[in-house]
């Protein structure tokens, strides 16, 4: 049934059929995962991790029915018309009347009241395949208004020819910073010399984009400020400012390195917009938090409690930032428990921390990209002495996490220039807990110990006593 089922398609493959034999240039990609994907779920995790140390590509789309409905649109534009025609796929880029039949027949796609949206619950099959049909025929890439080329392909997509039996389809979501990138490329040459100016320094400092003001780009680019302005509406946005908003995005979501996530922060604050900075922050914060939970099974997270209450030493391993985050969970188990150590130790090395650990020990792993050599070493010689590892990052390819007992992945994405550790901090929080709902009947009386020697000794103050 659907419940045992990832959706997938292919997208991306040259193959050629010629007699027995198959030839192909570029091996294309998968694109798979749940019906949408704005959390990543377990299961799909699991196969993100398989297909990246197979070295396959994949993505896996937010919205994996509009994928699926967008490559059935292009085989039947293109398929279709090139058995009619029985016209090879080349044709297709430099007829315009097989572009139009083309067109005509993928719209067909779009616009036909009888096409069945595949759904769980049939009931509510048609409203779903309308708000399918609405994302299919709005979203649209970029067009340069004054070329005689027209780069407004349906689906948001760069279309070069068909995806299915023995043919070609690169995919680009038109409103990221490689759609715009790959729209401009194309339109370059229809240019006037100014836009042409302005495409340019785009395409060679993409980066610039997001963190520059629309003067200060000019300037760079030594246009006037106006130019971008006439260069983003010519590929279909409202002004600069819709324009730069996809490549602010990228930056907002980590897409970008920690050099230019500061500029963007600075430009913020130049144009006086720190109000915009807030919201974009409260949102990752609490974005990061969702979408780790929400992928998290609590079934695994008891599991790992489990392993930590039974062990005979459990060592939390953090470095830089997370050193912190460890020495944090360790001092809040002594509370309650005595068997959890935050390494390295002062003056000392993880692997000489955990070299006299045995099986009954297990070893909390912390880091994320770029990983900490140490950290992996560390995991590394544990796996060796058989060690339980709980494996915690940003990535279920990430070496502390891919072929541990128990791997967790959370979200770090952030508009600032390191790390989120928001989503790191809770997870944490919250594997303690388990660890504390499972550790015995002394807990309790255990932690009532700790805040009572601490009163006796004066180290809480009582509010009344400070004034």
């Amino acid at each position: 049934g659907l419940d045992k089922m990832l959706y997938a398609t292919a997208v991306g493959i040259d193959a050629v059929r010629q007699g027995n034999e198959l030839t192909y240039s570029t091996p294309g990609k998968l694109l798979f995962g749940e019906a949408t994907n704005l959390a990543i779920s377990p299961r799909v995790r699991r196969v993100q991790a398989v297909l990246e140390r197979a070295g396959i590509a994949y993505e896996t789309p937010r919205d994996m029915m509009r994928t699926l409905w967008w490559k059935f649109m292009v085989n039947v534009g293109m398929n279709q018309a090139s058995a009619v025609l029985r016209a090879p796929y080349g044709v297709f880029q430099s007829s315009p009347e097989a572009r139009a039949l083309n067109e005509a027949l993928m719209r067909e796609v779009i616009g036909n009241p009888a096409t069945h949206y595949p759904t769980a619950n049939d009931d509510h099959a048609s409203g779903a395949r309308h708000a399918l049909l609405a994302r299919l025929s709005h979203q649209t890439c970029p067009q340069s208004t004054g070329s005689s080329k027209s780069y407004r392909q349906t689906n948001s997509t760069s279309v070069h020819s068909s995806t299915m039996n023995n043919t070609n389809v690169q995919q680009q979501d038109c409103r990221s910073p490689a759609g715009v990138l790959a729209a401009l490329a194309e339109g370059l040459q229809d240019l006037t010399p100014e836009l042409r100016k302005a495409a340019a320094y785009v395409l060679e400092n993409p980066n610039d984009v997001g963190v520059s003001s629309i003067r200060e780009i000019a300037g760079a680019a030594q246009v006037k400020p106006n130019t971008f302005v006439r260069m983003a509406r010519n590929f279909g946005f409202d002004g600069y400012d819709d324009f730069r908003e996809p490549f602010r995005e990228e930056i907002r979501r980590g897409g970008m390195n920690f050099p230019d996530r500061a500029r963007w922060l600075q430009s913020l604050s130049r144009g006086g917009q720190f109000g915009k900075l807030y919201a974009d922050m409260a949102a990752s914060a609490i974005s990061n938090i969702e979408e780790t939970f929400s992928a998290t099974d609590a079934k695994q997270l008891k599991a790992a409690a489990d392993a930590i209450v039974r062990s005979r030493r459990a060592f939390i391993l953090g470095v830089g930032v997370n050193q912190a985050l460890a020495r944090n969970f360790a001092y809040l188990a002594d509370m309650a428990v005595d068997n959890i150590m935050a390494i390295p130790r002062d003056g000392s090395l993880a692997v000489d921390d955990i070299s006299r650990a045995t099986r009954r020990d297990v070893l909390i792993a912390i880091t994320f990209k770029p990983y900490r050599a140490e950290i992996i070493d560390a995991v590394n010689l544990a796996r060796e002495l058989g060690l339980t590892i709980i494996g915690i990052s940003d990535s279920p390819a990430s070496p502390i996490v891919a072929g541990s007992q128990h791997g967790f992945v959370v979200q770090t994405d952030t508009p600032q220039f390191f790390t989120s550790i928001t989503a790191t901090c809770a997870f944490l929080e919250t594997l303690m807990a388990f660890v504390i709902a499972q550790a015995g009947d002394t807990v309790a009386s255990n932690i009532e110990r700790f805040h009572q020697r601490r009163h006796t000794l004066g180290i809480y103050r009582e509010a009344a006593a400070q004034l």
